[in-house]
């Protein structure tokens, strides 16, 4: 709830674009205070939807915010229908498949939390890039969606591209022109790799480079003990 609740980027008036200068939980990159989670478009949504319910009742707000993760999970679903006929899956292997995925507990935590939408954003994105990826006039558009999973949260960084660079790589294996490596092939398995690297180079430019620790677990948990603590020190407070 701390990205949400007391995120200057959620309910601030300041510009949008600031909202990409600034970690998950409204912390300047640059900051000693941030851990370089970065999901702009992740906290693009809850300021869309905290402007749209101004002078709505918190608990009200929460209730919507809930509503959108769940209808982000349905959605999810329904498109892993396409996702796993894409693959080669019948009609009712792939239903059964998505029906699975929508009941899965894996899901539970990204759906009842709130903050768990960037795992939801991120997986919409991805199952749309892979989709897209199989229809020869709009795969370019794959790239787009790829790349927007990542702004969404930080492990899409390990499916979209490396997946959809596999799938061709695995497709052309598979063929009868086994022997034939295609311009249009190449460019289909190598620049989602490359497209990924370019956007892991950025990523870690906007974050000072390897100097400002982007990888740094350490220094994620002891931000993490310090808002905890001081979230317990205001709730106590409170209490008083």
């Amino acid at each position: 709830m701390y990205a949400i609740v007391q995120n200057p980027d959620v309910y601030s008036s300041q510009p949008w674009l600031a909202l990409f200068e600034h970690d998950f939980w409204g912390f300047p990159l640059e900051s000693e205070k941030s851990h370089k989670s970065y999901r702009p478009l992740t906290t693009l949504t809850f300021r869309w939807q905290m402007m749209h319910t101004n002078g709505t009742e918190l608990s009200a707000v929460s209730t919507r915010m809930h509503q959108v993760n769940v209808a982000l999970h349905a959605l999810n679903s329904g498109l892993s229908v396409f996702l796993f006929r894409s693959l080669g899956l019948s009609v009712s292997e792939s239903s059964f498949a998505s029906l699975l995925f929508a009941c899965h507990p894996v899901h539970v935590e990204a759906v009842a939390s709130l903050v768990g939408r960037a795992e939801l954003l991120a997986a919409l994105m991805t199952i749309c890039s892979i989709i897209l990826w199989n229809i020869p006039l709009l795969w370019p558009l794959s790239f787009i969606l790829a790349a927007c999973a990542l702004f969404c949260k930080e492990t899409a960084a390990l499916v979209a591209l490396p997946m959809i660079s596999s799938f061709q790589l695995m497709d052309w294996m598979c063929s009868k022109a086994y022997s034939e490596w295609k311009l249009l092939t190449a460019l289909k398995t190598v620049l989602p790799l490359m497209l990924l690297s370019l956007l892991l180079t950025l990523r870690l430019l906007l974050h000072g480079g390897l100097q400002a620790g982007w990888f740094s677990l350490q220094q994620f948990s002891l931000q993490t003990v310090s808002n905890v603590g001081s979230s317990r020190k205001t709730q106590m407070g409170q209490q008083g």
